[in-house]
């Protein structure tokens, strides 16, 4: 299953049906009035690094707010819920809502993982990564991340990675 606001036309529909087509369930994808987000890579080459460019600003995702989406209703039919890290840092409304899903998640005894893939150049709506992310992760089983991930999103500073994923599970559990 996937959750996500689309633009209500022709991108909007085809993503849908794209997704339909690889037996993805479509059914909670709402739609908006908005864009589609875009995203650019540059492949580098030799001494030129790849560059990547996120063109999400007013695309329909981020218009996304709370109470647009079911989430109990639709915690009832999963068997597990995950979240990406770029989720929250696109708007206040895609974190709110992905907020709203973790502890709708955790009220109807789903398991979240979440992969807190931080991306400095999406955190452009006024929020700092620390003020959003150590809420979501609190929810989670299960988080994928490295270093620079715990560093970024939860201010854990360690050079051994066992041990910043030690001080996640401490953090987490407080």
């Amino acid at each position: 299953m996937h959750v996500t606001r689309f633009p209500e036309n022709e991108l909007g529909i085809a993503a849908t049906q794209t997704l339909r087509s690889y037996g993805v369930d479509t059914n909670n994808i709402i739609f908006g009035e908005e864009r589609m987000g875009l995203y650019f890579l540059e492949n580098g080459s030799i001494h030129r690094p790849s560059r990547i460019i996120y063109d999400r600003f007013d695309s329909a995702f981020a218009h996304i707010k709370k109470g647009m989406i079911d989430w109990d209703s639709i915690m009832q039919e999963a068997s597990w819920f995950h979240w990406s890290g770029i989720t929250p840092a696109i708007s206040q409304g895609a974190a709110d809502v992905c907020y709203e899903a973790v502890v709708a998640a955790r009220k109807n005894n789903v398991p979240v993982s979440g992969d807190i893939n931080y991306r400095r150049n999406l955190w452009q709506y006024g929020k700092k990564v620390l003020d959003v992310m150590p809420s979501l992760i609190a929810h989670c089983d299960y988080i994928v991340g490295g270093e620079a991930d715990f560093e970024n999103c939860l201010d854990i500073k360690e050079s051994n990675y066992e041990k910043a994923c030690e001080q996640v599970r401490r953090k987490c559990r407080a």
